[in-house]
């Protein structure tokens, strides 16, 4: 079974938002 790319680039962007988020909230 292969993990499709999509998974990453949710994860990534997760990421990402999770920082603008934060860097928002400061």
């Amino acid at each position: 079974m292969r993990r499709e790319p999509i998974e990453r680039i949710n994860s990534m962007f997760e990421i990402i938002l999770v920082d603008i988020i934060n860097h928002l909230a400061i």
